[in-house]
């Protein structure tokens, strides 16, 4: 792909479950993300999981959960007749994952630290679809609500690109604000016009 061609994205959005609570077993995270130049808005759930990372020890925070292959944004019989229909998914093996159909593995990114000017995503990982489409790669940044200050997740979701590293796939911050990917936030209201 050359630099003229812009790569196909798609929407990740999820806040934090508002009815989690230390120590149970509901997920995080709950939202939606689209495929790469797909408006189908796929329901997610995310778990929190922790692990040693292999060459310094540091403990760190990863996600993992599953999406529904059904878009929440069909019309109601769509959805019920998509949920009768049987599933087309397969494993798959991508940079030594083995993903199931529908799971969703987010891991912290470790080219973020190597060039902080890029504003790289904080995480990355890959999807496996339900359908039998390819995996894809979301980068997600961890946000916090300027009102609340609870957290949530956005970012984009793409295809890998043949021959360009990780690092180089990743699409900063400011970029992807500007492409409409990204927000920083929900917008201030309209002031008032003094009717």
């Amino acid at each position: 792909m050359d630099q003229t061609t812009r790569q196909p994205t798609g929407d990740f959005y999820a806040p934090v479950n508002r009815y989690k609570q230390p120590g149970d077993d509901k997920p995080i995270f709950t939202g939606t993300l689209t495929k790469p130049d797909n408006d189908a808005k796929l329901p997610f759930a995310l778990w929190a999981f922790q692990y040693a990372e292999r060459k310094t020890g540091e403990i760190k925070t990863g996600y993992t959960g599953a999406i529904n292959g059904v878009p929440a944004n069909i019309p109601a019989q769509a959805q019920i007749d998509a949920l009768l229909a049987d599933a087309s998914g397969v494993d798959v093996t991508v940079a030594n994952l083995t993903l199931r159909p529908g799971q969703i593995v987010l891991f912290p990114n470790g080219f973020k630290d190597e060039a902080p000017e890029k504003g790289r995503p904080d995480l990355w990982g890959w999807v496996n679809p339900t359908d039998g489409t390819p995996p894809f790669k979301p980068g997600v940044w961890i946000k916090q609500f300027e009102d609340s200050g609870r957290p949530y997740l956005t970012g984009q979701t793409q295809y890998p690109i043949p021959g360009k590293s990780a690092a180089e796939q990743q699409m900063s911050l400011d970029d992807a604000i500007a492409a409409g990917k990204v927000s920083r936030g929900m917008p201030k209201a309209k002031e008032s016009r003094g009717r």
